[in-house]
């Protein structure tokens, strides 16, 4: 009798030793001529091929994956490095993107900001193609027609036109209606909540300065 219940007191630790002891991970190793593979064998050997997209696991994490193998962890960054890498290596080109307050920037970056101040050539845009040009980089083609438009913006009138808030959290003064932004949130926006906006002195519409909006963006940019 004595002897089964030291069996069972055993077997008792045992299952909880197996229940909260955490057995030690094996490591994953780095390996291939371009260090592009991620596996549990040390030393892996690959036909030193260079492709592209090798460049992108420089930065990438080689870590036991939920799977319980070894292999690179997904990310965004990395996702993206090795989608724009087979592009290229296919001849296709990344995509450029239209951003800014007014839509006014052409990159290869999406959802660009800018500091939301408007200016008369920005309506030119409107109706511009933003795409690589032939350097590679992203940027506005140039036509007749954008070219006489940048030369003479849409005229304002100080008298008789209207200004209009717009963008996403109220933070545009533009003599345009409607006007769009990219939505995302800066701390100085909450500022405009109570501000004027109308024709400057300039001409041109915008937030009328005044000691309490000043402090306003002053603390917002502290933040």
């Amino acid at each position: 009798m004595k002897f089964i219940k030291v069996l069972m007191i055993s077997a008792a630790f045992a299952a909880v030793f197996a229940k909260n002891c955490v057995r030690p991970t094996k490591p994953c190793y780095i390996g291939g001529c371009s260090n592009e593979i991620c596996s549990a064998e040390q030393g892996v050997a690959s036909p030193c091929i260079w492709t592209p997209e090798f460049a992108c696991y420089q930065d990438a994490t080689c870590e036991r994956q939920a799977n319980g193998k070894c292999g690179w962890t997904q990310t965004g960054a990395l996702e993206q490095c090795i989608e724009a890498a087979q592009n290229e290596e296919e001849g296709v080109e990344s995509p450029c993107y239209v951003g800014g307050c007014s839509n006014e920037i052409c990159s290869a970056e999406e959802n660009a900001a800018s500091i939301c101040i408007w200016s008369p050539e920005f309506a030119c845009y409107k109706d511009a193609v933003c795409e690589r040009q032939a350097d590679g980089q992203c940027g506005w083609t140039e036509t007749k027609a954008l070219k006489k438009c940048l030369a003479n913006p849409p005229a304002e009138d100080p008298a008789d036109g209207l200004c209009y808030v717009g963008g996403c959290s109220g933070e545009i003064c533009s003599d345009e209606e409607g006007a769009s932004s990219t939505c995302i949130w800066s701390p100085e926006f909450a500022c405009y909540k109570d501000a004027t906006c109308e024709r400057q002195a300039s001409g041109k519409c915008g937030w009328t300065e005044t000691k309490a909006l000043e402090k306003c963006l002053a603390n917002a940019a502290d933040e």
